[in-house]
């Protein structure tokens, strides 16, 4: 129709007709958000059913929008399969609503209605209930644009513009208004923090049933996770243990967990991305343990991956909380499982308390407090001596750095946190100008640290000799009479040269983040199950990747473009 009109070609953009359609309904809805009837439209497109029975109903309720579609209440008595035969579910529709209650959120509240005040927290209460009614709702919920698009409601915009923004657009967004809209929304300017409105808790509450909720499904490196066995399912074993490095880029699937901590607007600040992500994984820390973790091999996979993230965010400095929470939270998850079963494999739990005690050690302890955190960990460890260096944590590379890490607190000497950093001893710059009860206290500190490194030593060497002499491929010299262990001094010029290399080599690793998402091995077979099957599977591959990045190079006009060309193209239709 539109190539058809006269002067087409002078006043047709083809730019838009790559658009998505729901990106032009959500910049278009937001100029709404003040007209009562918008979200039971919204709902109906979400569930695919005419709002035949829409009322100037200016509440929003379960009730109220299974009236508006069917004249009814909430059908209670029919079954999910029922309900499901009667519903088809749109995905995007979800997006665009959850814009609508992010604009509402972050908009001046005199700008807007006393009656919306309460949308937000309806609204998403609405699309929880539909989560818990309908089992196909779950799978939309746990996509990444929704999720997005969830999460985005706790984010202030960086800027006026930033709140009309798709979700999950690649385009740039601009700041006209809306053609038509009557009044001027007021967007409240950017803030550092995340929204304190009272919908933040049932957001939080939401990601944190959705992530509980994952843990039971089977996950693919193909597919989105499925509650149904598969044959790409990625075996229990493969989940949260060490790989050597790979140089192979990261799978395109994440997990629920990934896709939850990856939720966030493209203009978020890296301060809000670390509250956002703080508080999801503190709201899973305080809630996973009282749920059933170890009754399946699902569960337990995914409970040590989600695990395994944890504690990447805390090496990253994504996480705001004192890391001894952290150890704390696995510790209780080994036990836990210990306590559950004898049969379940726990080196990947292992794994993560084992980062987890490096990553304590290897902190600064230039101030007392930083001294106290490192001494607490000592004590810890002394605490949980059977558990940390019992016959089921067998990780020779923790050995060798936990040594390294030893014999520098020992020696009131720096760890290094750099490659090209030079073994050090603690200087105080600024020793002059500090009072002599301050330096009392310090050495003090470091007294205690070296005696609390040395006790762990003994430890160790109790309960780890053969695995230290085959790490340093060493023979270790006996321990001196009434002494459980050689004292670290005599031994480190034998171990400290090879404990050194081990420690550089495990931080580069960490910085680097080579320890595989556990899917990745699985898309490594599948590419090798591929090049056996022949040219035609690779043929089909490469037209598919091809028309995805033709499709990814077309660029999407910023928003007061697009809403102009619609104005242009609404008049060549008429």
């Amino acid at each position: 129709m539109l190539t058809a009109a006269p002067h087409s070609n002078s006043h047709l953009h083809t730019a838009l007709l790559h658009t998505s359609g729901f990106a032009l309904l959500s910049w278009l809805v937001l100029a709404h958000i003040q007209i009562p009837e918008l979200y039971y439209l919204l709902f109906g497109l979400t569930l695919g059913q005419p709002m035949r029975h829409v009322r100037c109903e200016r509440g929003v309720s379960v009730e109220r929008v299974w009236a508006a579609a069917w004249g009814a209440a909430a059908p209670a008595r029919q079954s999910s399969a029922a309900l499901a035969a009667r519903i088809s579910l749109c995905p995007e529709a979800v997006g665009v609503l959850l814009a609508a209650v992010r604009a509402l959120v972050h908009t001046d509240p005199p700008a807007l209605p006393h009656w919306l005040a309460d949308h937000p927290v309806a609204i998403v209460q609405v699309l929880f209930s539909l989560y818990n009614t309908l089992p196909d709702f779950v799978t939309i919920m746990m996509t990444a644009e929704v999720l997005t698009a969830l999460a985005s409601i706790l984010f202030p915009p960086n800027t006026p513009d930033d709140i009309h923004m798709p979700i999950c657009e690649s385009g740039e967004s601009s700041g006209a208004s809306t053609p038509g809209s009557e009044k001027e929304i007021v967007i409240m300017g950017s803030s550092a923090a995340l929204t304190q409105h009272p919908v933040r808790q049932g957001v939080m509450d939401f990601l944190k049933v959705i992530v509980l909720d994952s843990l039971s499904l089977n996950v693919s490196g193909k597919a989105a996770p499925s509650a149904a066995p598969s044959t790409d399912s990625v075996p229990p074993s493969m989940f949260c243990t060490p790989c050597s490095p790979c140089s192979t880029p990261r799978s395109f699937f994440y997990s629920v967990i990934d896709l939850v901590l990856d939720a966030s607007p493209a203009n978020s600040t890296s301060q809000q991305q670390i509250e956002y992500q703080t508080e999801v994984l503190t709201t899973l820390m305080e809630n996973l343990l009282n749920t059933e973790l170890f009754g399946s091999e699902s569960n337990i996979s995914n409970v040590c991956y989600l695990a395994a993230r944890l504690v990447d965010k805390l090496w990253q400095g994504q996480l705001s909380r004192d890391p001894h929470e952290v150890f704390d939270f696995i510790v209780k998850l080994v036990t836990q499982a210990k306590k559950k079963s004898s049969v379940i494999s726990l080196e990947g739990l292992h794994h993560c308390l084992n980062r987890t005690i490096l990553f304590l050690l290897s902190r600064s302890t230039d101030s007392i407090a930083d001294q106290m955190s490192v001494l607490e960990a000592l004590h810890k460890l002394t605490t949980n001596r059977l558990l940390i260096f019992g016959a089921g944590n067998h990780e020779l590379e923790f050995i060798g750095c936990l040594t390294y890490c030893l014999i520098q607190l020992s020696a009131n000497m720096k760890i290094a946190l750099d490659s090209h950093m030079r073994t050090t001893w603690h200087v105080n710059p600024s020793g002059d100008l500090e009072s002599r009860d301050d330096k009392l206290t310090t050495h003090q500190g470091r007294n205690l640290m070296g005696g609390a490194a040395r006790r762990v030593w003994e430890e160790l060497y109790a309960c780890k000799k053969p695995a230290i002499e085959e790490v340093f491929k060493v023979t270790l010299a006996a321990a001196a009479q009434h002494a459980r262990a050689p004292d670290l001094a005599a031994v480190r010029d034998q171990l400290h040269d090879h404990a050194h290399r081990l420690w550089l080599n495990y931080i580069d690793a960490e910085r680097k983040a080579v320890y595989r998402v556990p899917w990745e091995l699985h898309n490594q077979i599948q590419s090798k199950i591929q090049k056996v099957t022949g040219g035609l599977t690779r043929l089909a591959s490469r037209t598919k990747v091809k028309k995805e990045e033709s499709a990814k190079q077309r660029q999407h006009p910023p928003r007061d473009h697009a809403l102009a060309y619609m104005q242009d193209h609404v008049q060549l239709v008429r």
